[in-house]
């Protein structure tokens, strides 16, 4: 196998700082707008009131493909101290926007006074009369709509910036490793030529420090100034702006966390005991962890393939990280040894050849694989995350597949005549049990003989309260988004994604699957309050059961365990199951067909 070298220049990092210069830009400018906004409205509280005639109005409206805007201007005409003064400025900004029925609120009004000819009021700057204004509120919807821009935008350019910067220094430093060892893709990055991997735990902690001090800077002083006098004005809709602090106060307890994370563990690195990790063969070595840590539980250990895929270009731009495969494996608590104040924990996982190897010569379609640890420890809790080089070389065993790592965990003997046998050992019936139970999985007699494997509802408790609690959330947006007079369209899509999300929380909360294995069989029933369609397949319909990754939860993915048919066809029997599971589920099954079918 070839790969290209990943290259870097000066070039690159230039193009990178070009791209990102608009949307710091962006950022810094509605920075500035929310500072000019906010400073113009403390200095207007101090210009009189006087009365004002107005002498024309209109409602000035734009329509562009992504909906209409509207303004409104206006001409007056004022005294101050025996003088006469004209005024067109109507608000505190004269942007046009489509947030709210505000200009077509003031337009109203504005019109009503003109017919009438009744008298208005104005304020006027006593230090400079020939300034005044109509309208000297502070609209909370733009401050929060301006603030969100300098947020995103901002965070997003002056990022991309110092990745750029950050990237060039380290590919001009693995182009030298690359030429020296241009067929041994492993030892390109500096990190994994001497394999020894470091935690990512200092990138993490820096990115979220980074994240809640800008946040928190730009926000919550803006939410203080404003906030009290609003609320005095019985304007209750500013309350939403305290959805700002709350973010920033989330934000902020995430970086301590992590920075208290890295200040313990933070040394942290997994040390190969060879290089590379194999396809077809094994990761193996230990994760040494510079403090005496003694963990409540097993340690569960995760290697998994993932694609970092990037499309579109511009505001358009968008990145997502796809799970390939993925396995976890729990190293007994009394595994891990300590040496020099130190804590070892023993890595051997078996890796399938059928999966792609690491692969950065893309930056918009990468390929790396990530090691994970956790222990649940008094305190902060420790946990560590590695790109760990994985190829396939010489060693790799062709046979390795991942649906022969499906089948168990492989035992490798050598018969008398000197030949290696690997077979497959499948999991302790004890074990199966444990980790059904532990899913919420229930096993249990059926009435007229056999077992059955019932997935109950609310199974998964956690992930549906946060889930309903996801979906009242985005049901309170697309309410806003009304309430704002958003255009349509918005409603519309955010309004699909929620029936698509109400779907999936019904079946969390009643959602019902019921498996029962007799000497008839197989029968299958599942759906909501397990009242859906019931299936029956006889044992000599079934050709096997497998497994197929169905959803992706952060880092976590979830399967569904499938029953694959004689001649074609499959059925799904139970859904969500993290893949340990998922492979308790597909034991236990085999054991009650080779029971029952008998």
């Amino acid at each position: 196998m070839t790969l290209k070298i990943k290259t870097g220049n000066k070039a690159g990092t230039g193009c990178m700082v070009l791209f990102a210069l608009p949307f710091a830009a962006v950022g810094v400018g509605a920075s500035g707008m929310v500072l000019w906004t906010i400073l113009t409205w403390m200095s207007m509280q101090s210009w009189e009131e006087v009365p004002a005639q107005i002498a024309k109005t209109e409602l000035v409206i734009n329509h562009s493909s992504d909906g209409s805007t509207y303004n409104v201007k206006a001409s007056y005409h004022y005294e101050w101290k025996g003088e006469s003064y004209q005024g067109e400025r109507v608000a505190i900004s004269n942007m046009s926007d489509n947030i709210g029925g505000y200009h077509k609120r003031i337009h109203g009004e504005l019109e009503k006074y003109y017919q009438s000819k009744k008298p208005f009021r104005c304020y006027v700057n006593p230090r400079n009369p020939a300034k005044a204004v109509l309208y000297r509120d502070l609209r909370i919807e733009i401050i929060g709509f301006m603030l969100a821009f300098a947020l995103l935008f901002g965070g997003a350019g002056f990022g991309f910036m110092g990745g750029g910067i950050y990237n060039s220094r380290i590919t001009r430093e693995n182009k030298v490793l690359a030429e020296q060892y241009p067929n041994e893709p492993w030892l390109w990055q500096k990190e994994w030529h001497a394999g020894i991997i470091h935690s990512q735990g200092k990138v993490k902690m820096a990115f979220t420090l980074a994240f809640a001090l800008f946040w928190n800077i730009v926000s919550l002083p803006v939410v203080l100034a404003l906030l009290p006098g609003e609320l005095q004005k019985e304007n209750y809709l500013a309350l939403f702006t305290l959805l700002f602090p709350l973010i920033g106060a989330v934000a902020a307890g995430f970086a301590i966390y992590y920075t208290l994370q890295w200040r313990r563990f933070g040394g942290t690195a997994f040390h190969m005991a060879s290089l590379p990790g194999i396809l077809g063969g094994r990761l193996h070595g230990l994760i040494r962890i510079p403090t005496i840590i003694m963990p409540e539980e097993d340690v569960p250990v995760v290697l998994e393939c993932i694609r970092k895929h990037t499309s579109g270009s511009g505001k358009n731009r968008r990145t997502t990280e796809s799970i390939l495969w993925q396995t976890e494996k729990e190293i007994p608590k009394n595994a891990l040894f300590q040496e020099s104040r130190t804590t070892a924990i023993p890595v051997d996982i078996q890796v399938p050849c059928d999966q792609p190897a690491s692969d950065d010569s893309d930056s918009d379609n990468e390929i790396f694989w990530r090691l994970r640890a956790h222990a649940a420890i008094p305190g902060v809790d420790y946990a560590a995350n590695f790109r760990v080089p994985v190829f396939q070389t010489a060693e790799s065993d062709l046979a390795m597949t991942t649906a022969a790592l499906h089948l168990g965990p492989s035992v490798s003997v050598v018969d008398e005549d000197g030949h290696t046998i690997t077979y497959y050992e499948p999991a302790d019936a004890a074990q199966t049990g444990a980790a059904l139970r532990k899913a919420g999985l229930r096993m249990e007699p059926c009435p007229r003989g056999g077992i059955a494997i019932v997935s109950p509802m609310l199974r998964q408790p956690v992930l549906a309260v946060g889930m309903l609690i996801f979906l009242a959330i985005w049901g309170g947006a697309i309410a806003m988004m009304i309430h704002f007079g958003a255009p349509i369209l918005f409603p519309i899509v955010f309004g699909l994604f929620f029936l698509l999300t109400l779907i999936f929380v019904v079946d969390l909360w009643v959602g019902k699957s019921r498996i029962e294995i007799t000497k008839d069989g197989i029968h299958v029933q599942g759906g909501p309050f397990g009242s859906g369609t019931a299936h029956h397949l006889p044992f000599d319909a079934i050709e096997d059961f497998d497994l197929k990754n169905t959803m992706q939860a952060g880092n976590k993915m979830y399967y569904t365990v499938i029953v694959k048919k004689q001649g074609g066809g499959k059925l799904n029997l139970i859904n969500r199951l993290q893949q340990k599971t998922a492979h308790a589920v597909i034991q236990a099954l085999r054991t009650a067909i080779n029971d029952y079918s008998k």
